[in-house]
């Protein structure tokens, strides 16, 4: 497998709110990327750097991750894709 031009890399997000407020997330279990001839993987096992975490001077910041489900002869191009991510404040 190769990356052309582009590194795979862990989603980062950043939270801020409240100082010393602590917040919880919540991912889905997988989704689906496509490439731009609707050839489509699986990434699966999607995983917090954390779960929950303290917005310390009013921010925080986690990555998510999963694995990619390469088939054989998979097409070859730039795969895309959305998931959501929920951030309960508490």
């Amino acid at each position: 497998m190769s990356c052309e031009g582009h590194r795979p890399a862990a989603a980062v997000f950043k939270v801020s709110g409240s100082s010393d407020r602590f917040y919880s997330i919540a991912l889905p279990p997988s989704i689906t990327i496509s490439n731009q001839r609707g050839a489509k993987m699986k990434v699966v096992d999607l995983e917090g750097s954390k779960q929950n975490g303290t917005l310390s001077a009013g921010h925080d910041e986690f990555s998510v991750g999963g694995y990619l489900n390469v088939a054989p002869n998979q097409d070859d191009g730039l795969y895309e894709g959305s998931f959501v991510v929920t951030v309960e404040y508490q």
